[in-house]
């Protein structure tokens, strides 16, 4: 790639990129030979708002974000212009690769329309290689399609798709002709919720390494676990220090009550330290308190 989150924006070649007939994406040619596609059109196809990708990149230390880095996401972003648009508008664009990273972090977060896109371009990939192995010819760019089309449709709707028109198949995987509502509870009248959760479950590549967690874990566990890992040292002391000092006290003292032995801990060198590193340890509970929200609000 020539340049990298830069404001200049480079003059390139665009064309449209046909998967089937409705669905359908803007590709961008760099003048070394590179294909990109835009943050917009990247979005639409994976079953998102146009801004959802650009607004995930406004975040620096988003969940998503991070999670996408972990898969080897790039973040490179190189704005393009069309060398035949008379109004030089500026476009966003990211790279195939991740472009295809994006599509795998979508597919975990269960993102039918994604699943349904990874789905298509890899049973047509295999077939071509297939087909090459065993020296037959390759299918055709409107074979391509049609297998493209009928794995994505298969996967959209593995019962009723036959039935289904395009528009429809697309009408459920990209929630397009949808009022605000039903976007947000995948409602599709007449036909039934839509379930993104089929057959993600048996994706093998899917792991918990990239996948954020949907619960953070409970303070109080954290806490005690935090504290007992990071101060093993002190935990040790304290606890042979106070069963010494409980016996001196024994011997000193015939009845020693509770409030002696704690005054005895607390005047100890081992009891400030217990002390401080306690102060801090709860300083640090909750900082991770703050930190947690201020995720779960982002």
């Amino acid at each position: 790639m020539s340049n990298t989150n830069v404001d200049e924006a480079i003059k390139v070649e665009v064309a449209t990129v046909r998967f089937f007939e409705g669905l359908e994406v803007e590709g961008y040619k760099m003048p070394d030979g590179e294909f990109r596609i835009g943050l917009t059109g990247a979005s639409l196809v994976l079953g998102y708002g146009e801004n959802w990708l650009p607004r995930l990149l406004r975040k620096k230390e988003g969940v998503s974000l991070k999670a996408l880095v972990a898969l080897g996401f790039s973040k490179e972003i190189q704005k393009v212009v069309s060398e035949a648009s008379k109004d030089l508008k500026k476009v966003k664009t990211i790279s195939l690769e991740d472009f295809n990273k994006l599509i795998v972090y979508t597919v975990s977060r269960h993102k039918k329309a994604a699943l349904a896109l990874q789905n298509s371009l890899t049973v047509v990939s295999l077939l071509d290689f297939f087909l090459d192995a065993f020296g037959k010819q390759s299918l055709s760019i409107e074979h391509k399609r049609q297998l493209f089309y009928e794995k994505y449709a298969v996967t959209i709707s593995p019962d009723g798709w036959q039935k289904m028109s395009k528009r429809d198949i697309l009408r459920l995987a990209l929630h397009t002709d949808l009022s605000h509502t039903q976007k947000n509870t995948n409602v599709i009248d007449p036909i039934s919720p839509i379930d993104d959760s089929t057959g993600v479950s048996e994706l093998g590549l899917i792991t918990k390494s990239f996948i954020p967690p949907k619960k953070q874990p409970k303070f109080k566990d954290d806490f005690w676990k935090n504290w007992l890992h990071e101060n093993p040292e002190e935990v040790i002391v304290s606890f042979f220090g106070t069963i010494t000092l409980f016996s001196i006290i024994s011997n000193d003292v015939e009845e020693p009550s509770l409030w002696l032995v704690y005054l005895w801990c607390l005047c100890s060198s081992v009891g400030a330290i217990i002390a401080v590193k306690l102060v801090f340890a709860i300083w640090r509970f909750f900082c991770k308190i703050v930190k947690t929200l201020s995720i779960l609000l982002m």
